[in-house]
């Protein structure tokens, strides 16, 4: 038993490593990756860090220079572009996104007009149906998990002004990272955010990534039995929990999601009139694909957890009657990935093993599905789940991105129910 049990580790610790090799795509994969017209050029300009907990008010922003070695040719990212409408809050200020989301779990929309909350505009959009597009930002998807060789220093854009950062502050520093893209002109910006790390394997933000996992993609807090450490208290009894207990953990300060809006509107403070694209892999995707959603931000994610479960407790908007042509959140994944799929559960797999409770699996927006169970023959498994995976061995080897289409009827956690907290 001793025995079996030794190896089981050491088969989940060899696999999951894989998840955190680091890989680099060679000159001749970028040059035969080239878009067509109607490209953007971007680079990278900055680095955000948002503490959390303890550490919320310590916001840091690297800002990376020509001299400085990352700046090279294999680092510029091409991206084909299209217009198009797109739908969004009218007031989009932090007081009115918060009043939107506390006149919605109150249910008080229902007495406005439509045209009292949402505006139309003409946007640009990253063409989700051009090949190098996709795989471009696939790659700055990645990138938000490396270490920039870069000996500069970290400024404090946090409230508290008179914060520095600790001596040796930088990448394994536990809260959420994301990169951010610019044009010569700046502007197009695009943010990609940072995924999970493994728990247990190596260091930095390991620990409350696997936090929000749980908080974001669980149906209660995590609990899926007895032996587990649950991320919240909402818990009531069997198969019930409490909804507005969960509507409060999730939007708390010390959560991703939170963090997250700090970083959009301190950029926006930077580049008040630039066109903001986001993107990410993993809970880097479906934190992006949650900003998306709060200020109507075109979004493309890889590999995301569904995340639908995330926005309805957060209340985000959502525009009534939107086309699906017209919602600008676009979800790349294949067959193969349990976390995409939101199979990854129960005791038999690595998640569980892991201590991760992915339960969820409807995502937002539409989705962009590799079938590459039936075209290649793969089974399910945690491996293809990787971003280096999903770059050489899926977006590459296809000729076309699939069409993407919004998934109907999707329900998560439909063995739960949620009742308003007792007053």
């Amino acid at each position: 038993m001793l025995h079996s049990s030794f190896v089981f580790w050491i088969t989940v610790i060899s696999i999951i490593s894989q998840v955190c090799n680091s890989f680099r795509i060679s000159d001749e994969q970028v040059q035969k990756l080239q878009p067509s017209d109607d490209f953007v050029n971007v680079k990278l300009r900055h680095v955000f860090h948002h503490g959390l907990n303890e550490q919320y008010n310590q916001q840091y922003r690297l800002d990376i220079h020509k001299k400085d070695v990352y700046e090279s040719s294999n680092n510029v990212f091409q991206l084909k572009m299209k217009n198009s409408n797109a739908t969004s809050l009218k007031n989009q200020t932090r007081e009115s996104l918060n009043n939107y989301r506390e006149s919605s779990m109150r249910g008080l929309h229902a007495e406005q007009s439509l045209t009292d909350i949402w505006t139309k505009k003409k946007v640009v959009l990253p063409d989700v149906t051009d090949k190098a597009t996709v795989y471009s930002l696939g790659k700055m998807s990645f990138n938000a998990y490396q270490k920039i060789p870069f000996d500069g220093d970290w400024l404090d854009i946090g409230p508290d002004w008179n914060i520095t950062p600790p001596e040796g502050f930088g990448w394994d520093e536990d809260g959420l990272r994301g990169h951010v893209f610019s044009n010569n002109d700046n502007s197009t910006i695009i943010i990609s955010m940072k995924g999970t790390s493994i728990y247990g394997i190596g260091r930095g933000t390991s620990q409350k990534d696997r936090i929000n996992d749980n908080l974001l993609f669980s149906c209660c807090c995590a609990r899926v039995s007895w032996a587990w450490t649950t991320v919240c208290d909402c818990y009531k009894s069997t198969y019930t929990c409490r909804q507005t207990c969960l509507e409060d953990e999730i939007q708390s300060a010390t959560r991703y999601y939170s963090a997250s809006l700090d970083i959009y509107y301190n950029l926006k403070e930077l580049y008040p009139e630039a066109q903001i694209w986001l993107t990410g892999h993993s809970l880097g995707g479906a934190t992006a694909s949650l900003m998306g959603l709060s200020f109507g931000i075109p979004t493309v994610t890889f590999e995301a957890p569904g995340e639908l479960l995330a926005a309805r407790r957060l209340h985000l908007p959502m525009p009534p009657g939107l086309p699906d042509e017209e919602s600008h959140i676009w979800h790349i994944g294949h067959t193969a990935d349990p976390i995409f799929l939101g199979v990854c559960v129960g005791p038999t797999t690595l998640c569980w093993a892991g201590g991760y409770a992915m339960e969820s699996k409807c995502h937002t927006g539409q989705e962009c599905l590799y079938d590459v169970a039936k075209d290649k023959g793969w089974h399910i498994s945690l491996t293809h789940h990787r971003m280096q995976s999903v770059l050489n061995d899926v977006i590459d080897t296809y000729d076309e991105v699939p069409v993407c289409a919004h998934t109907p009827n999707c329900v998560d956690c439909y063995l739960w129910e949620f009742p308003d907290d007792e007053k």
